[in-house]
């Protein structure tokens, strides 16, 4: 450490001074010792010591060498322009050397000498008087040279290095010095706790420390202080300490202070102990720098200044002070390392590395002046407040009457304070300069720029701005410029102040005021204006407020001020104090406005609704106080939304925090008291921002699954609520149970679904499948993974659980979907429902008449499959029946439903809704549709029979009849196969009930499977229909040439099967089988997959038709190679169809369905063609011309026939033995 100071102590005292004079050669370290050691010194009045050699050596010896009461007594090196050395240093480390001590000297100087390595533990005589009263000198306290009463101090190029304990202690300096000079103390690591006491973690200090103390009073303390009871401490650099009533001041000029270690402080320490009273300190031009607070200190601030102000005593009211300035502080720059690791190393450091004040008490005349003018700060660090400067003064002083203490910053500069305690990114929450309890700062010009916190915060203050002042580019969490809390900031004749490119992060852009509310009536401004003369307009103010490109995160871009309307200023020179205009004495300007936000916000004052208009161009605010805005419904745990702002007393929307509580008061005088609601801590305070009208989100919890109210209302911080409304919590909706105050998934759903997705906002639920059913089943919750295509939704992602209907189409409801509506009945052709009446009944008639004009015209015509295409198109309308003609129905428009029409037809069904009686349910519908396939074959059977009494009959339909039979029973065979499934059919729904999972009929999810006796009823006729029709259907189509060989079979189904194998070659006629068996295939496949997954259901069903498909071209079963060719289109129809379904399921293209129905329309036409070539075989001349074509064609092929069978027998005689062959 190094300083160089000059030193003023003023004292009248009245000594006599002796005349003779003593000149003494020093030449060997002996003589040295014994003249400043031994109790025999030589050393006289008016004696000059003279150090002739370059070093001296005082090793191996230890004891505190004292020279008293001696007058003019002067010890100087004697060679030119160098130093002598005095080395005291041991070979052993950490004890006490030797040190040098004067006691009632007058007249001393010392020049040119260097001290190395010195210090030893004060003797008695050393500190005498000085240890006889409060604060006292540790035992074992170390110094290197120590004056004690001595007077006329001179000491001119001192140094001190590597000393233990103090290296200059100065005990009531008397007279007036100003003789210390070029002094140069340097404190090395070497012995780096010189300074601390054994067997403690207290050091004492080091450096100079200049005690001024009353020797000859003893204070009677009532309750004496902490600080009054501690031993001396003191600080690295400085130490300054007050306990005298006499006259004292300490002026420090051109000093320089580097890597200072102190237990109080880093730098200089000034204790007051007797309250400031007649004492002053005056430091001029210090550079301190590299400051340190040691770990285990025992106060927590300062590494540089620090400054303690006690009274250990009582006040001497009888004497008038000498000094009115106890401290100044003039010229001077103050700084850190400029380094984050030395903020690291030293987190320790809670308040102010560079200026600390703590004023508890003062003594002295009205009106103390603290000053600092023309000081920098620089690189300032602090953990907690007031990196740059730490004021701190009792609440006993500020309320005092009698003596207070004033603070003065003048043309103060301050840049990168807070550097490197950084918190939310770039900003930091440690103050550059923090007040506490003063009734007067006053900042009077300055500049402070590239701050990391707020540059002025004042708790219980008053701070005055006065001047040229200057905030640039500094950064905050609030009021970068200007932090006040419990203040007023007071603007002062004359000012001019700029507030340039400032930034906060949440309020006040540059200046940050807010007070606790007081009675509106005695409410005084946060900002205070305070006029030199009496005003007639606001705008002749000499105060000027320039604000530049500020920004605020949430409110107000240049100030923040709470309270700034309806509040009462201090000062009553303004004209109207209560409403001044501020926009006379403010001019803003701005590049880029910053977020819309409001440049001067103000506190809120009430909570109000809002709304937009239609056009969302403006803006509706409804405030009321004591009135009830609205009704909110909502469940356990939902999240309620409420459009809220807040407005200042002037109107205008700022931003505020809302406070929301649930009140157990009652709604009305009728209404009980309701304490099950309540809402989650957190959510009891949320923000509403200060430019336009917030939605603020809350989830009302509820301790019971019934219907609560409750009146929900929502205040400003520590104000009554001024916005309330009546809540209204329904029990939990279906697929919730409530749990912890709010509604969760039912058990059954996450238990069958771990991934699922439970919405209480929204009331919904997820689906985790495309044709999923989630619903009521008798009064609980039912889920099905399964749900008809034509019942429920696609494309749905999540279910409303308080309209579970919503999943169904536009007619259905119920479980799985699958009953009408109220009023609304099931009919035949499509799915859907509709109002119908029992009128309808008549269209019995239309559906006899139908199957008598069909059968009439299949066997005019006559149209069987072993003529023509007919099987191959049937084959193709079977495949989409089963495949694509539900994405069909699902879809509206004119071609799609002809396309409906045509293939339903063929299949014997309608393919447009039509009603049969008022209430029919699908159970019925079902058994019903059994009716017309048997009422066909009873109609072809019944003919067949007629024929046999008829010769006429018969001569002209008995080449038909039978084949006419067995294309209705194929025709049929389709229909009644889909009818089977559809009865035979279940689904499993797990229910939240005692039941648990309960199987239902696939048609209507009321009807339990095979438990009702309808369903029962319907059952045994499919089983019946399987055994008795499916069964040996495909049986004797598939086997029928081998069958054949029975001769019982042989005589009675002959016609029948040879009607079904008559178009295929000889031994080809299992090929019609294998079709049938192809649609059995498509069919199931149907039955299984269909709700669960449309592109599996489809991929599996396009494998067998693909290889069908290609089977068939190969191996050619028909007789005409055209109708090999025909049938081989319809069946890449049918593939076709399927890719293209595929296609849809992918993507949900509509094209690919009109692709779709444009294949079906080629296949309609197809079969209306082959009813138009049978139609003209009736007619005359296309009889002629088909009889020409039919005999050659006959020829050719009975040619063809017999040289097949030639080739045949020569074959079979080929293969007989010769013995046989002769035979």
């Amino acid at each position: 450490m190094k300083f160089c100071f000059a030193l003023s102590v003023l004292l009248v005292a009245n000594i006599a001074l002796s005349s003779a004079a003593t000149d003494h050669y020093i030449s060997s370290n002996e003589e040295l010792w014994h003249y400043l050691c031994s109790s025999d010194s030589p050393v006289q009045d008016n004696t000059t010591l003279y150090l002739t050699k370059g070093t001296y050596e005082l090793k191996n010896t230890a004891g505190f060498c004292i020279l008293r009461d001696v007058q003019k007594l002067k010890i100087q090196s004697l060679r030119t322009g160098q130093t002598s050395l005095i080395t005291c240093l041991s070979t052993i480390r950490d004890i006490s050397t030797v040190g040098f001590g004067f006691v009632n000297v007058t007249g001393i100087e010392l020049h040119n000498i260097k001290f190395k390595g010195c210090g030893a533990i004060l003797t008695l005589e050393a500190i005498e008087q000085m240890n006889e009263t409060h604060p006292y000198f540790f035992y074992e306290q170390k110094a290197t040279l120590a004056f004690n009463h001595c007077k006329d101090m001179n000491l001119v190029n001192i140094i001190i290095h590597y000393y233990i304990g103090y290296a200059v202690l100065l005990m009531n300096p008397l007279g007036t010095s100003n003789g210390i000079r070029g002094m140069s103390i340097m404190y090395g690591i070497f012995i780096s706790r010189s300074s601390c006491h054994s067997g403690t973690n207290i050091c004492s200090g080091s450096g100079l420390m200049c005690l001024f103390k009353d020797t000859n009073t003893t204070f009677e303390l009532a309750t004496p202080s902490e600080f009054c009871r501690l031993p001396l401490l003191g600080s690295g650099g400085i130490t300054i300490i007050f306990n005298q009533t006499f006259g004292a001041s300490f002026t420090s000029t051109d000093t320089i202070l580097d890597v200072c270690a102190g237990s109080i402080a880093g730098s200089s320490l000034i204790l007051y102990y007797n309250g400031m009273f007649n004492s002053r300190v005056s430091f001029f031009s210090i550079d301190a720098f590299n400051l340190i607070h040691m770990p285990d200190s025992l106060q927590e601030g300062g590494n540089g200044i620090a400054v303690y102000s006690f009274l250990c005593g009582q006040c001497p009211v009888t004497e008038t002070s000498l000094y009115k300035t106890p401290l100044l502080i003039k010229d001077s720059f103050v700084r850190g390392t400029g380094s984050y690791d030395a903020v690291i190393k030293r987190s320790h450091t809670k308040y102010s590395s560079n200026l600390f004040l703590n004023i508890f008490e003062a003594c002295g005349p009205s009106k103390l002046l603290i000053i600092l003018e023309r000081v920098r700060f620089r690189w300032s660090y602090a953990s907690v407040s007031g990196s740059a400067t730490y004021a701190f003064i009792s609440h006993k002083l500020k309320d005092s009457t009698s003596a207070s203490v004033s603070l003065v910053f003048s043309k103060i500069l301050a840049r990168e304070c807070a550097k490197g305690n950084n918190i939310y990114g770039i900003y930091s929450n440690v103050p550059c300069f923090t007040f506490i309890n003063w009734n007067n700062v006053t900042i009077s010009g300055g500049r402070f720029w590239e701050n990391n916190a707020p540059v002025i915060a004042a708790y219980n203050s008053e701070v005055y701005l006065t001047g040229a002042v200057s905030f640039e580019r500094n950064k905050g969490v609030n009021g970068p410029a200007v932090y006040l809390q419990s203040s007023y900031l007071v603007l002062q004749e004359p000012l001019n102040a700029s507030f340039i490119r400032n930034a906060a992060l949440l309020y006040g852009g540059a200046v940050y005021a807010h007070n606790i509310p007081a009675p509106v009536t005695h409410q005084r401004c946060a900002l205070q204006v305070k006029p030199i003369h009496q005003y007639t307009n606001d705008t002749e103010l000499n105060i000027n407020l320039h604000f530049m490109d500020n920004k605020a995160g949430l409110a107000g871009v240049s100030m923040y001020i709470v309270p700034l309307y309806n509040c009462s200023q201090i000062f009553p020179s303004l004209t109207n104090p209560s409403r001044f205009n501020w926009s006379s004495i403010t001019t803003f300007k701005a590049r880029n406005p910053f977020k819309g936000l409001q440049e001067i916000s103000s506190g809120p004052f009430k909570i109000c609704s809002c709304s937009y208009s239609n056009d969302a161009t403006s803006l509706k605010i409804s405030c009321s106080y004591n009135e009830v805005s609205s009704i909110i419904h909502s469940y356990p745990g939902m999240m309620i939304s409420v459009p809220l702002c807040a407005v200042d007393s002037s109107g205008s929307i700022v931003y505020s925090a809302a406070v929301a509580s649930i009140n157990n008061d009652k709604l009305t005088k009728k209404s009980p008291i309701q304490n099950d609601l309540y809402l989650l801590h957190h959510q009891t305070l949320s923000p509403l921002s200060g430019q336009d009208c917030t939605y603020v989100s809350y989830n009302v919890y509820s301790r019971s699954n019934t219907l609560r109210h409750s009146l929900f209302s929502v205040a400003i911080p520590f104000s009554s609520p001024s916005w309330s409304a009546y809540l209204f919590v329904h029990p939990c909706p279906l697929g919730f149970v409530l749990n912890q105050g709010e509604c969760i998934c039912d058990p059954l759903l996450t238990g069958l679904i771990p991934n699922i997705h439970c919405n209480i906002s929204n009331t919904s639920i997820s689906l985790v499948t495309d044709g999923q059913w989630m619903g009521n089943a008798s009064n609980s919750l039912g889920l099905s993974f399964v749900c008809p295509p034509t019942n429920c939704q696609r494309g749905l992602s999540y279910l409303n659980m308080t309209d579970p209907s919503s999943l169904c189409t536009d007619t259905k409801e119920g479980v799985l979907c699958s009953q009408c509506r109220i009023g609304l009945s099931v009919v035949f052709g499509t799915s859907q429902c509709l109002e119908c009446s029992s009128i309808w009944l008549l269209s019995l008639f239309g559906y006899a008449l139908s199957g008598i004009v069909l059968v009439a015209i299949m066997l005019y015509l006559p149209l069987t499959i072993s003529e023509g295409p007919l099987a191959g198109i049937i084959i193709a309308m079977n495949i989409t029946a089963a495949s694509t003609f539900d994405l069909q129905e699902e879809r509206q428009g004119w071609f799609l439903y002809v396309v409906r029409v045509c293939v339903s037809v063929v299949n014997l069904s309608l393919g447009f809704p039509l009603c049969f009686y008022d209430g029919m349910t699908p159970l019925i519908k079902t058994g019903l549709l059994f009716a017309y396939p048997i009422y066909l074959w009873i109609l072809i059977i019944g003919f067949i029979i007629f024929s046999h009494f008829s010769t006429r009959v018969s001569n002209k339909t008995a080449m038909h009849s039978v084949q006419v039979l067995a294309s209705l029973m194929y025709l049929s065979f389709s229909k009644i196969l889909m009818t089977i499934i559809d009865i035979i059919a279940y689904i499993p729904v797990h229910t939240s009930s005692s039941s648990g999972t309960v199987i239902v009929w696939y048609g209507d999810g009321s009807v339990l499977y095979l438990s009702n006796n309808g369903h029962i009823l319907l059952f045994t006729f499919s089983l019946l229909a399987l055994l008795l029709y499916i069964f040996p259907f495909i049986v004797f189509v598939t086997f029928g040439q081998w069958l054949l060989r029975v001769s019982l079979i042989n005589k009675y189904m002959r016609q029948y099967i040879e009607a079904f194998q008559g178009p295929y070659k000889h031994g080809k006629g299992y090929w019609f089988g294998l079709r049938v068996i192809l649609v059995s295939y498509v069919y199931m496949m149907w039955s299984l997959l269909r709700g669960y997954s449309l592109i599996s259901m489809l991929f599996l069903q396009f494998i067998p038709i693909l290889l069908f498909c290609v089977s068939q071209s190969l191996f050619r079963p028909f007789r005409s190679k055209v109708l090999n060719g025909m049938d081989t289109i319809c069946l890449l129809l049918s593939t076709l169809q399927i890719v293209l379904g595929i296609s849809f399921a992918r993507s949900s293209a509509n094209y690919y369905l009109y692709c779709i129905g444009f294949i079906n329309n080629v296949l309609f036409l197809a079969l209306m063609g082959t009813c138009l070539v049978q139609l003209l075989k009736k007619s005359r001349f296309a009889s002629w011309i088909l009889l020409n074509y039919s005999t050659k064609k006959h020829v050719k092929c009975r040619q063809e026939k017999d040289d097949d069978e030639t080739d045949e027998a020569r074959r079979l005689l080929a293969d007989l033995p010769d013995e046989e062959w002769l035979n």
